[in-house]
C-alpha cells in the first residue's frame, strides 16, 4: 500500500511541495532580517544636538504663546477701557444735546435769562466750552452770558466769605 502511493507523479508532487515550502520560510526569513536592518545606527553624537535644538524650539514656542496672551490681554483691557469712554462720552452729549434744546425755543438775545438759562450755562461752563460757544448754543446773547458767569462767581465768593 505504501509502495504503491510512491509513484513517480506523487513523488514528484511532494517534492514540488517541500521545495515550495522551503522557498517560503527562506523568504519569510529574509523579510524579517530587512525589517530588523532598517534602523540605521545613529551615534549618541549626532542626537544631542538635535535633541538640543528640539528642547530649545519647544522652550522657546511656549515663551511665544505665553507673550501672545499677555499681548492679548493688554489689547483687550484697552479697547474695553476705550469703549467706556466712548459709552461715557454719548451720554454726556446726549445729556448736552437734551439740555440744549430745553433752552433753545428761539434766538433769545436780548431776553432776560432764567434760573434754567443760568443752570445751562454752568453746566456747558463746567463741560468745557467758551462764552461765544455758549451763546451761540442757547441763543443768550454774549453780554448775557458773561453776566452769569460773572454772577456765578459772585455767588462762590458769597459763599465763601
Amino acid at each position: 500500500m505504501f509502495s504503491e502511493l510512491l509513484d513517480g507523479q506523487t513523488l514528484f508532487a511532494l517534492g514540488i511541495g517541500l521545495l515550495t515550502v522551503t522557498m517560503m520560510r527562506m523568504t519569510i526569513r529574509r523579510r524579517k532580517g530587512l525589517y530588523r536592518n532598517v534602523e540605521p545606527s545613529i551615534s549618541a553624537k549626532e542626537v544631542a544636538p538635535v535633541q538640543a535644538a528640539s528642547e530649545r524650539l519647544n522652550e522657546l514656542e511656549v515663551r511665544l504663546h505665553d507673550y501672545d496672551r499677555e499681548i492679548t490681554g493688554r489689547v483687550e483691557t484697552t479697547l474695553a477701557l476705550l469703549d467706556r469712554l466712548i459709552e461715557e462720552a454719548d451720554h454726556e452729549i446726549v445729556r448736552l444735546e437734551t439740555l440744549l434744546e430745553q433752552t433753545l425755543p428761539s434766538n433769545r438775545s436780548g431776553v432776560n435769562s432764567t434760573p434754567r438759562d443760568r443752570e445751562v450755562v454752568r453746566q456747558l461752563r463746567t463741560a468745557g466750552y467758551g462764552v461765544q460757544e455758549i451763546a451761540e448754543l442757547t441763543g443768550l446773547s454774549i453780554v448775557e452770558v458773561a453776566r452769569l458767569f460773572d454772577n456765578r462767581d459772585d455767588n462762590e465768593q458769597r459763599r465763601a466769605a
